[in-house]
C-alpha cells in the first residue's frame, strides 16, 4: 500500500487530534452526585465519580465537612465547590494529574498552590474504585 503526501498529513492531523482529546479527559465535564458529609468519606466518593486518583491525610480532614454537590462540571470545579466552606486546598500534579488535597502550612498564600506543598505525611492515595 502506498501512502501519498496528503494520507500522510491527513493520518497526522488524526494522531494530534486524538492526542488532544485525550489529553482533555481530564477537563471534560462530567455529572456528580455527591452529598454533602465528612471530608474523608465526600472525597473517594468524588475521586471514584471523576475517575481520578487523590490524596489527603485522614487525621488532617477528620472533623471537616464538605459541600453537596449536584451536576455537571468538570472535577477541578466539582472540588472546589465542595471544598468552598472548608479551609482546605488542592493541588493537582502535572505530570500524573492526581489532586492531592490538604490543610494549608499557616501563612501559605492559597491564591496558587504548586503540586507538592502538601506536608509529606501517610497519605491515603484513594484508586479508581467504589468505596465502601
Amino acid at each position: 500500500m502506498k501512502f501519498t503526501p496528503a494520507s500522510i498529513i491527513g493520518m497526522g492531523v488524526f494522531a494530534l487530534l486524538l492526542t488532544i482529546w485525550i489529553g482533555c479527559d481530564r477537563d471534560t465535564r462530567k455529572f456528580f452526585e455527591i452529598q454533602e458529609g465528612p471530608a474523608v468519606r465526600t472525597l473517594k466518593v468524588f475521586a471514584v465519580q471523576a475517575e481520578i486518583e487523590i490524596l489527603f491525610d485522614p487525621k488532617q480532614l477528620d472533623a471537616l465537612q464538605t459541600r453537596a454537590v449536584s451536576g455537571k462540571y468538570t472535577a477541578q470545579k466539582t472540588l472546589e465547590l465542595m471544598l468552598g466552606d472548608t479551609s482546605l486546598v488542592y493541588s493537582i500534579d502535572p505530570d500524573t494529574r492526581a489532586y492531592a488535597v490538604f490543610l494549608p502550612k499557616e501563612g501559605m498564600s492559597t491564591e496558587h498552590i504548586p503540586p507538592g506543598t502538601g506536608e509529606n505525611v501517610s497519605c491515603e492515595s484513594i484508586p479508581r474504585t467504589h468505596p465502601n
